[in-house]
Formats: C-alpha cells, structure tokens, sequence
C-alpha cells in the first residue's frame, strides 16, 4: 500500500504548525484567537519559520490593540471577489470606464484567474499575465473565444498595447484591495509587488511624449478649420483633455477675469457628464488670443436652448470625439507635415512649454488637473530634466544668493587672507572688515 506523499500538520512552536504541500514543500500556518475567542489559522505565504514568527507577532499585537481579527475565507476565488466589488463600486463609475473595467473582466481577468483562490494568486502569476498579453498568440485566443467566425480577424502579429494592459490590471487591483479591506482575504495585491520590467508601461516611460513647440503647434492651427481650428487651440492654451474642451459651455468663460472653468467633460458618447476627478474640476487662467478668440467666436455662433456649448454641432450637441479627430487635428497635422498623433498631445505639448518657460510645476498641476503635484513629476519627469540644463541651473544658484553679504564678506577675507597673525598673549584680535 502506498503512503501518501504528505504528512499531517505538526506543531512548531506555541502558535505556529506546518505542514506539506501537494509538492512536498514546508508550508507554515500560525494559529490564534482574536478578540471574540475565535480561533484563527492562516497560512504564512511564501515564508518559512521567521516569517510565521513575524506574522504571528503582528497578529498579536493587533489583538493587544483591541483590533478584532476576522477569519478569511481561504477558497475565496478571484471571480466572487471581482463580482463583489463589481456588485457594489460599478454604479458610481463614469459609463465609459464601466464598459472598460467591464470588458477587462470579462474577456481576460475571468477567463485567466476566475478560478483561482485569491490566497494562491501572486506576483509571479500576474507577471505571467502580462507577458501573456504581450504575445500575438494570446491576443489570437482571445480573439478565437470572443468574436464570431466572420467578424475574427486574421492578421494578428502582435500582442495588446501598453494602455489596454494598463486597464485591464486596473479592475484587477480593484478588485484585490476591496477583498482586503473588507477583510474577505489576507492575500497583499500582487500588483503592487510588480517591478519596473514587469509592468505594462515599462518601455513605453522611458519613451518621450509626443508633442509640439510653438512652431509647430502655429503650423497645425493654421492648418486646421474651423470648427475644429478653435478646438485645437484650446486645448493647446489651456491644456484641457479632450473632452474638457468639447464640455465647455458660454457660461464657463469669464471675460473679466479672463478665466475658464473646468467643470465638466463630453464622453464619447455626446453625454455631459462630471469631470475625471474631483480636482479635475478648476479654473484656467487664459491667455489674451484665446479669450479674443472666444469673443469673436460668440458673435458669430449660432446659440443653441439647453447646454449653450461653445463647440457645438448644428443640433447643439457636443462635437464627437472622432471626428474631432477625423476631420480635425489629423489632417492639421498632416497639411502641417507632422506625423500623426493623439488629441491629448495638445495637453502634453502645453505642459512640456510651461515647463520650459520657467513655470512652477504646482501651478501646472492645478491647471491640469492632477490628483497631485507627484503625479505632474512623475508625467513630466523628463520635460523637467531638460528644462534643468546647465544655464537654468546656473541662473538659479545666483538668484539663491543675490543680495545677500556673502559675497562681500568671502572677498574680504581673500583680501585679507594671513593678515589676522596669531596675537601675543592678551593682545587684541581685530575682526576682519563686514564679518559682523
């Protein structure tokens, strides 16, 4: 008779057992009861003896806080938790990034790691993933399982773009930290453990932004009609998304101030809703030719009841997305002889000449509308380097110290360099001129 290949659980120490896995590998477990008696057993992952004793001292010193210590649930799988927090965080999503998370779920997260125990998932099996998406092989899979024969396509060589993967790994994580703050797993979000390499934007940080000097931008807005030549030069002035700027109605221009208020945005699908964010929301200040331009625009403008929009279509509607695009900044782009590149190029190239002029990266990031001023550094690291160069450098170091002595007083003492002699006994030492 065969014995089996594992052995029972045995007791290390007070609180901590192991046992062995299906591999015939040690798997430790620290034992406990919280605050209401129960007792608990969870599974050190990844650790040996040491790491079971660090676990087990910081369970208790929970406890000693009076933090109460739920159990989790260690079949709990990744398609419950997803579902969970899909159940319960979906309706406040904007309608676009419903469909996007939606659509990340189900045509890979599900199908990938619907199955697995959140406790068994870590970082090695969202690496694989990623590298997994980065193939033509598995992009023809998905294409093979989610579209019909007619519709497949046949020409794939290559694997998902950086921004899809991107968002997939959003809902993912999502996902991951509800279970943990809801205390339905004690598993940590492998996302997070990720290193640089790893990631699905690895190369593409290290590739410069796309976007336009003056000269160019001049070329491009020349090039454009109108309606869309406005368009483009709001975004370039202000540095809005593109759909702040398609979200702007009459009454967000102050004339006065010669300001412009962010407040909401056009989707994709001509629908007004709120903004990215909470700190998307802000006022502009504008520059002379864009608030001259708007008042110009004003007069010729056919005015629409209901939204007032600045940039409308003839039935009063926001301009599509597309065909902002389509019929507007591409063929600018290519009358002006530039390659081709997104809308949201306009925000980097306004951002990339703020920089370069000299401006507070703070003031930038408010005017963008960043969650923070690191997420502006670390956008425009790069922009911020360049600007850094030797003569900026150089110019401030002077700045620092002008109109200070300091100056005066170093030179004064080369001058007097070996001058100050050491004095006899109870003679007096002079101080040197301008060093009071």
């Amino acid at each position: 008779m065969n014995k089996p290949t594992g052995v029972a659980r045995e007791r290390v120490k007070e609180g901590i057992w192991r046992r062995k896995n299906a591999k015939g590998a040690w798997v430790y477990e620290i034992v406990f009861r919280n605050t209401q008696g129960k007792q608990i057993r969870q599974t050190v992952k990844g650790g040996g003896l040491r790491e079971a004793e660090a676990e087990l001292g910081k369970a208790r010193a929970k406890i000693r806080t009076g933090e109460n210590i739920v159990p989790v649930d260690r079949n709990l799988t990744f398609a419950i938790a997803a579902e969970k927090w899909w159940t319960e965080r979906a309706q406040s999503l904007a309608p676009k990034t419903q469909t996007t998370y939606r659509y990340g779920l189900d045509t890979h997260l599900l199908p990938y790691f619907g199955a697995m125990r959140l406790s068994d998932i870590d970082v090695g099996h969202v690496a694989a993933f990623i590298a997994a998406m980065r193939t033509a092989e598995y992009r023809r899979e998905v294409e093979g399982r989610t579209t019909t024969t007619r519709a497949r396509r046949t020409d794939i060589e290559c694997g998902y773009s950086v921004q899809t993967m991107k968002s997939v790994l959003i809902p993912f994580s999502r996902a991951f930290d509800y279970a943990k703050r809801h205390k339905m797993t004690a598993a940590e979000n492998p996302v997070r453990a990720l290193e640089d390499q790893e990631r699905p934007g690895y190369r593409a940080r290290k590739a410069k932004k796309p976007k336009l000097n003056r000269e160019q931008l001049d070329a491009v807005i020349a090039a454009a009609t109108s309606p869309h030549r406005e368009v483009i030069a709001t975004a370039a002035a202000l540095g809005t998304r593109k759909g702040e700027t398609l979200g702007l109605r009459w009454g967000d221009i102050d004339f006065d101030r010669r300001t412009v208020r962010i407040e909401r945005q056009a989707n994709a699908r001509g629908q007004l809703v709120q903004t990215k964010t909470q700190t998307s929301e802000r006022v502009i200040e504008a520059p002379d030719f864009l608030m001259a331009m708007f008042a110009a625009l004003k007069l010729r403008t056919t005015r629409h009841a209901g939204e007032d929009l600045i940039f409308a279509s003839k039935t009063g509607r926001p301009l599509g997305h597309g065909n902002v695009l389509a019929r507007g900044l591409y063929p600018a782009l290519e009358r002006a002889g530039l390659p081709q590149m997104s809308f949201h190029s306009l925000r980097h190239s306004h951002a990339s000449l703020w920089i370069k002029d000299g401006g507070d990266i703070v003031t930038l990031s408010k005017r963008l509308g960043h969650a923070s001023v690191q997420v502006t550094i670390s956008t425009y690291v790069s922009e911020i380097e360049e600007a850094n160069d030797d003569r900026v450098r150089r110019a401030q170091v002077e700045r620092m110290y002008k109109g200070t002595k300091m100056a005066a007083i170093v030179a004064a003492t080369d001058r007097h360099e070996g001058s100050e002699t050491t004095a006899g006994e109870g003679a007096e030492v002079v101080a040197l001129p301008g060093a009071a």
